[in-house]
């Protein structure tokens, strides 16, 4: 997080860049995600950092080429030396429904876990 509490991308993969089109590496959040989505994500971010404790975050959006997407995110807070949150490492996957998942021949469906949010470990 930065000194202002905004979020930047310190380092992004090569699928999650390739999924929203642009490299996220150095970006802030919001000059990435966009408004409509923005305050989950910050939500889902701050949660970590404020609980110190890892989320499992599960999102449905439809992705600027029109996918209907599912997006499962384990968002896992990292300490400094003083053992204070202060940096989170995220790991994501992305479920496709509509056309674009039967071109890629994926069978896949909408689950009651969408938009859902679980605190992990007491």
């Amino acid at each position: 997080m930065e000194p202002d509490h905004r979020f930047r991308y310190r380092l992004c993969g090569t699928a999650i860049a390739e999924a929203y089109g642009r490299e996220l590496t150095g970006h802030l959040v919001e000059e990435v995600i966009p408004e409509q989505r923005r305050a989950i994500a910050l939500q889902h971010y701050r949660l970590a950092l404020e609980e110190a404790r890892p989320i499992f975050a599960r999102t449905q959006y439809l992705s600027r080429m029109g996918a209907e997407l599912i997006a499962s995110r384990l968002i896992l807070p990292l300490a400094d030396d003083a053992g204070e949150p202060h940096m989170l490492l995220i790991g994501q996957t992305c479920e496709f429904h509509s056309e674009i998942a039967a071109q890629l021949g994926s069978a896949t469906a909408v689950d009651d876990y969408v938009k859902k949010i679980e605190l992990l470990m007491p």
